[in-house]
């Protein structure tokens, strides 16, 4: 062998030591995503110099080269989670900036919320309505400074989970694996567990919000989700046991029993005629089931901008950070109740939608919403 042919040879393998050695280098930062990311954006000559410099080394300096790469990168890595730590802070006040923007925005809305709702109120004589009574549907949490009074078919089982973390029986929302039925079965902080002077504190010194929905279409998701496709056979057979005697005097005591195949229409004629207070909560009125006029609402949310709202509400009690409200909390339908209503609501009449509106007249009235029939009818509810 030549001594050029030696020389080439040796140059070849403390080539291919570098080139290692580069490898080896970049891994090093993978496993570190944060650190391997901020090294590479900002100093992306790095790489290259050293597997440059590296070539022109023997393995002994090649070795030493690697210890005290090790070193630099052990004394530097501080630096570096602090450099990180200082960006992330500053994209997080940059996002409390963007969000201070749109702040005009939702306070905005919710101010005209809650002025339509003292309007509605000013209507009424405070004298004849009823005492607050706390009923199961109000729950609060100590932990979170929070009170909730929950409108079935408006989000509540998604935002009762919420509260399970609240509570920390869970660590997230996901990891709650019971039924949507069992879910309501779980331990909850009541107001109705103490004495009218305590469960009033609980409203007025905690953040206390309700979350609404157009009546119309509250009334479809009702009747999908309890009567016509029921998660829950037993809800059919107590209620469309009802509507079908309501409605038919031609069916056996079986098929009364079973409380299958109620029309739509029967079942917003049982709603008409029966008397709000005979009507199970999840197809009532909503300002019965909340007092709202003797109680002070800190937050309206809306079913058509609940995610919005949710995030409002998580960030107002300082819980934002911990947990989201989750995006994918419909039910497992494949058009949703605002989508689908006017295929149900079409069904009926101008004159049954008009004798719906007289029956939730204070729903409509109470959180501004509109009834124009032809808009309704094209989907339009908001």
């Amino acid at each position: 062998m030549t001594a050029n042919s030696f020389k080439r040879n040796r140059l070849i393998v403390l080539f291919l030591l570098g080139f290692v050695f580069a490898l080896l280098f970049v891994k090093v930062y993978q496993n570190t995503k944060d650190k391997y990311d901020y090294i590479r954006q900002h100093h992306p000559q790095t790489v290259v110099k050293i597997a440059k410099n590296i070539f022109e080394l023997n393995s002994k300096e090649t070795q030493q080269l690697k210890t005290d790469a090790t070193k630099e990168i052990e004394k530097n890595e501080k630096k570096i989670e602090e450099k990180i730590i200082e960006e992330k802070q500053e994209e997080e006040k940059q996002g409390a900036g963007d969000m201070l923007a749109q702040d005009d925005s939702w306070i905005k809305i919710q101010h005209q919320r809650q002025q339509r709702l003292r309007e509605f109120c000013a209507k009424k004589d405070l004298k004849k309505l009823p005492k607050p009574k706390y009923e199961h549907n109000w729950i609060y949490s100590d932990k979170a400074r929070v009170s909730y009074c929950s409108i079935p078919k408006v989000a509540c089982t998604t935002w009762k989970k919420i509260f399970q973390v609240f509570y920390g029986n869970y660590r997230t929302i996901q990891d709650i694996k019971v039924s949507k039925d069992d879910v309501h079965e779980l331990k909850y902080q009541y107001h109705m567990g103490l004495n009218i002077y305590k469960a009033n504190l609980k409203t007025e010194q905690y953040f206390n919000f309700i979350i609404v929905r157009h009546p119309l279409e509250r009334l479809v998701s009702g009747y999908r989700n309890k009567i016509e496709k029921p998660f829950n056979a037993n809800f059919q057979r107590r209620f469309g046991s009802l509507m079908l005697r309501f409605n038919r005097n031609n069916l056996t005591e079986q098929e009364y029993r079973a409380g299958k195949g109620v029309t739509f229409h029967e079942y917003i004629n049982y709603i008409i005629k029966t008397p709000m207070n005979k009507i199970d909560e999840h197809f009532g009125g909503m300002q019965e089931l909340c007092h709202i006029c003797n109680t002070k609402y800190d937050f309206i949310a809306d079913m058509s901008t609940l995610y919005d709202d949710s995030d409002i509400i998580l960030k107002q009690i300082g819980w934002y950070d911990r947990l989201q409200f989750p995006k994918k909390s419909k039910d497992n339908y494949v058009k949703g109740a605002v989508d689908i209503a006017p295929e149900y609501i079409n069904r009926l009449s101008d004159k049954i939608l008009n004798k719906v509106y007289e029956k939730f007249r204070d729903d409509f009235e109470a959180f501004g919403y509109k009834f124009d029939i032809k808009e309704i009818r094209k989907g339009t509810f908001y």
